[in-house]
């Protein structure tokens, strides 16, 4: 089988899986979620897993709900990518699948946590997929998906 990096696919996530996301929690978040917790969320969030073979490259969590002004809304709750997988387009897929997701069921698109060992760069990931920052509380941020003309 290949090891190409792009060669990757994006799948839902199963309980098979939650061993591998359980690490990366553990490598992305400093209050990570047990597995036991990633299994009761998954009752109510979405997981998409960026395999490579058997292998959990990285993940994302949303869910859609209500926004606060109530209009329709994906969001995207966590968001990790293995170390040895970073800057290799596996965080843009995962993130590019999100807003196929939103723009499919006619959604806005938000984000509101980002890894707290990953906070330097992700300023400008997050820009360069056109979202913007609306709102900061703390340390939380509340960030928008905003087409673009080219996108």
């Amino acid at each position: 089988m290949s090891n190409n990096l792009w060669d990757t696919i994006n799948r839902v996530a199963t309980e098979d899986d939650l061993d591998q996301i359980a690490e990366l929690e553990a490598l992305g978040y400093e209050e990570c979620l047990p597995r036991s917790t990633l299994l009761h969320v998954m009752g109510f969030q979405t997981y998409i897993v960026n395999t490579l073979n058997d292998d959990v490259l990285g993940y994302v969590a949303f869910d859609r709900h209500r926004d606060h002004n109530d209009e329709e809304a994906i969001t995207i709750h966590r968001i990790a990518v293995h170390p040895s997988s970073r800057r290799r387009g596996i965080g843009w897929r995962l993130m590019t699948f999100c807003v196929d997701v939103a723009r499919g069921l006619d959604c806005n698109l938000q984000l509101i946590t980002i890894p707290e060992r990953e906070q330097l760069g992700s300023e400008f990931f997050l820009a360069a997929m056109s979202f913007k920052e609306i709102n900061a509380a703390g340390c939380i941020s509340l960030f928008l998906y905003q087409e673009t003309s080219n996108g």
